[in-house]
């Protein structure tokens, strides 16, 4: 290939230097000479992009590869005269290959990142004018050497993960790697049957030590007793990543029997395990469920979290459908039953404790919504909600006007820190008493007369406070805290899962507004 890559000549620019056929002279009798000569002419003209060029092509043929390649890359990298581009990417590419060529031979893998940049040189040049001969003729050289090289990479690499088949890791690692070298020669030489039948055989070798690892997997999952969470827990982790290796290995040789039954058999034993777990945890939630309904409620939501995990691995076992509906009926009925029992507590303080009752309505509210985003075709559960939501405006609407007169007296009393801090509270519930109910007129004007006295008491405030930005002292922040005191005791009897406000798969509600109603 050295005697056969062809080499540009002197690019003479006439309008440049009357020495440059000088130096054309020069170049075929002593090119150290004619790269003197250059030299001096760049002294005259140092930014002469066609001197610049010459210069380059001097370098090279007197063998100094490094100083041409380091020439033609500044050159490449500015705005060049019209014909000057394809010179230079066509002699980038030839010196790329230079470079690299004594490395061939005892270091192909060195070799690669050079030679790729060759190629790519070459690429460039025929972009720019598709008759450039050279580029394309250097072209099939340089990718010819690269074929040849991938090859011999791919097996140096079959061969080392053929020694190390014992470590899973590191022989996957490296039938991966000659896999990808494999595939780049054939895309170089796809017509050749010889790199079909390399890529062929690696993905066969590959796909035999994925099967391998899952059947690893496999084992220490098997070892594992089911009557232990930690253990079951563990032995789901093993079969999850024996079922990822068993998936890739039919991906790579979709011929692989191994893989395509060890896949179904170890989603089986997946369904089986998610299952078994999710029928322990309905029994504790049906023991629960008594003494402790927040706790059930958890605890059947981790049930019904296992059984619809079953069906993902095997949609069509009988014993996960079953568990999946039955918990979620229990569920169901735990949230209405719980539901039921706020409601009717907050309706009967809605007289003598109206803080409390709206506290109690807004708990009923929420499980109402979570049984029917359960199961939205009960028919008995939007009565409820609506019920619920009917008792809740005017009751909102009433806590709103209380504060926005213990605002008022607050204001006359020369308390403007104290009157903001109800006023804020005023404002929230005819807003969320407006959000339960649109159209609610006397939340509507609350709310209204509310903000313009927040507005004119907050100028007040600002121009008593010496420093703007501070903070005002008094009870402006307990107040937007305070908006959040009646659902205090609810929360804290409440699960982390209800307060997050974790919904079932499917369930359609309204989240903002539900985030209003916990919020408030």
């Amino acid at each position: 290939m050295k005697a056969r890559l062809l080499l540009s000549l002197l690019a003479a620019n006439t309008a440049a230097f009357a020495d440059v056929p000088l130096a054309q002279e020069l170049l075929k009798k002593d090119a150290a000479k004619a790269g003197e000569h250059l030299a001096a002419l760049l002294a005259k003209s140092p930014d002469d992009p066609w001197l610049l060029y010459d210069a380059g092509v001097a370098a090279y043929a007197a063998k100094d590869f490094a100083k041409a390649d380091e020439t033609w890359q500044q050159l490449a990298a500015v705005k060049l005269p019209d014909g000057l581009s394809e010179k230079v990417w066509t002699q980038i590419g030839n010196v790329s290959y230079r470079l690299v060529q004594p490395q061939i031979e005892p270091q192909p893998d060195a070799a690669v990142a050079r030679l790729e940049q060759s190629r790519e040189a070459f690429r460039v040049a025929i972009g720019l004018n598709k008759k450039n001969k050279m580029a394309a003729h250097n072209l099939v050289l340089v990718e010819k050497e690269l074929e040849k090289i991938y090859a011999r990479l791919a097996k140096q690499l079959v061969a080392a993960a053929k020694k190390d088949a014992w470590d899973h890791e590191k022989a996957i690692e490296r039938l991966q790697a000659a896999l990808t070298y494999a595939q780049q020669a054939q895309a170089l030489n796809p017509k050749d049957p010889e790199r079909e039948a390399e890529k062929k055989e690696i993905e066969k070798l590959l796909a035999e030590a994925l099967d391998r690892k899952a059947e690893s997997h496999e084992k220490t999952a098997d070892q594992r007793k089911q009557e232990s969470p930690w253990e079951r827990q563990n032995a789901q982790e093993e079969l999850q990543k024996a079922l990822e290796n068993f998936q890739q290995a039919e991906a790579i040789a979709p011929e692989d029997k191994v893989a395509k039954d060890g896949e179904k058999r170890v989603q089986e034993k997946l369904a089986n395990s998610f299952d078994k777990a999710g029928r322990k945890e309905q029994q504790q939630a049906r023991q629960e469920k008594k003494y402790h309904p927040q706790a059930a409620t958890e605890t059947f939501e981790k049930a019904l979290e296992n059984f619809q995990q079953a069906l993902a691995q095997a949609p069509e076992h009988a014993d996960a459908k079953a568990g999946e509906k039955e918990v979620k009926e229990e569920l169901e009925q735990l949230h209405l039953d719980q539901g039921d029992q706020q409601a009717q507590r907050g309706e009967e303080q809605m007289k003598r404790e109206p803080e409390q009752a709206a506290q109690n309505l807004l708990g009923a509210l929420e499980n109402f919504e979570q049984a029917k985003g359960i199961n939205p075709d009960n028919a008995k559960t939007q009565p409820r909600i609506d019920q619920v939501e009917a008792e809740l405006a005017p009751l909102l609407t009433q806590l709103g006007q209380q504060e926005q007169k213990q605002g008022v007296q607050a204001e006359r009393q020369n308390s403007p820190e104290n009157a903001v801090a109800h006023l804020e509270k005023a404002e929230t519930s005819f807003e969320k008493a407006q959000q339960l109910e649109p159209g609610n007129e006397p939340a509507k004007q609350g709310q209204q007369q509310v903000q313009a006295a927040l507005s004119r008491l907050r100028q007040q405030l600002a121009q008593r406070n010496p420093q703007p930005g501070k903070p005002q002292p008094g009870k402006s922040e307990e107040a937007k805290q305070s908006l959040e005191s009646m659902l205090a005791k609810l929360k804290r009897e409440m699960p982390p899962h209800e307060v997050q406000a974790r919904h079932h798969a499917g369930q359609k509600y309204d989240e903002e507004r539900n985030k209003n109603l916990r919020n408030w």
